[in-house]
């Protein structure tokens, strides 16, 4: 009989994790699969948990969002055994799942995940130990995105980023950093704010020309009137229009960053607060085998 994880956030969305695990746990049973809960009270536990089960289960089925997927597949990443996925979207932010066209409601997922169907798709990786499975941002949006509590955005979803939003335009200028692109020469750019990601779309809405086993980078040099609504609808769907001005469009395979002027830039990774800049990120074609899809 095979072994699935079942790793679920017990804060993740509305803190439904523990009754969804229990409907997973029927389904897999009932397709003659063990389900094996995995839980952990801190991000680290979690991770330390997970690093050990990877090795022993035969899938690892993940209940949360954007963030709680970064966990398990980072875990992947570190211990060099990306297992098949199951994906149970239930987070506050879902754009990964959104990508694959998983379906949100709790039985519909399950039955998606088996329903015999598997295929492999890119993530990306920071330093070659932990993921990016769908976005990485820096510079003022994520400071932005730090600043915002998570009972806030438990309570207020997407609407919790806006006042923070719109507090911070015009009070910080752009930062300066360094890029290298596919080991080029690196070169400055001033950039505000800046995404990175894993597929040409995010949430499901499609931002920029397609380009397979490729990172995914738009940058917006300032912040001024001019940017102000493009900036706002980057902050509500996570995507800037191909038609707002200073911004830069790239698709590396590789990126190396580095803070100049003597600047801390943090990062967000898939929803939650990531390292600090100097990184390099990398995509990693075909990497990750999910269910269902």
């Amino acid at each position: 009989m095979q072994t699935y994880g079942i790793f679920y956030n017990p804060t993740a969305g509305n803190g439904a994790g523990p009754a969804n695990a229990a409907v997973v746990k029927r389904g897999l049973e009932q397709n003659g699969i063990r389900g094996q809960m995995l839980n952990a009270p801190t991000k680290a536990a979690a991770s330390a948990l997970l690093a050990r089960a990877v090795h022993r289960i035969d899938a690892l089925v993940v209940l949360g969002g954007d963030g709680t997927l970064n966990t398990a597949v980072s875990a992947m990443i570190s211990e060099h055994c990306p297992i098949p996925l199951g994906i149970i979207p239930s987070g506050t932010i879902n754009n990964f799942a959104s990508h694959l066209q998983i379906p949100l409601d709790v039985n519909a997922a399950t039955e998606l995940m088996l329903n015999g169907k598997r295929d492999t798709v890119d993530i990306a990786a920071i330093d070659d130990r932990q993921a990016v499975v769908s976005s990485l941002t820096f510079g003022r949006l994520a400071d932005i995105a730090n600043d915002v509590r998570q009972q806030d955005k438990q309570r207020f979803g997407k609407l919790a980023y806006i006042g923070t939003a719109l507090r911070r335009i015009g009070r910080h200028r752009s930062y300066n950093i360094e890029y290298q692109i596919d080991g080029e020469k690196p070169g400055a750019m001033r950039t505000w704010m800046a995404l990175i990601t894993t597929t040409p779309n995010i949430g499901g809405k499609q931002y920029t020309t397609a380009a397979p086993a490729h990172l995914h980078l738009s940058a917006l040099h300032n912040i001024g009137i001019a940017q102000i609504l493009p900036y706002l609808h980057f902050v509500w769907t996570g995507t800037i229009g191909t038609t707002s001005t200073g911004v830069a469009y790239l698709t590396p395979q590789t990126v190396k960053l580095r803070a100049l002027d003597n600047n801390t830039i943090d990062t967000r990774v898939d929803g939650d607060p990531g390292p600090t800049l100097p990184i390099t990120v990398s995509i990693l074609p075909n990497y990750l085998t999910v269910l269902g899809i």
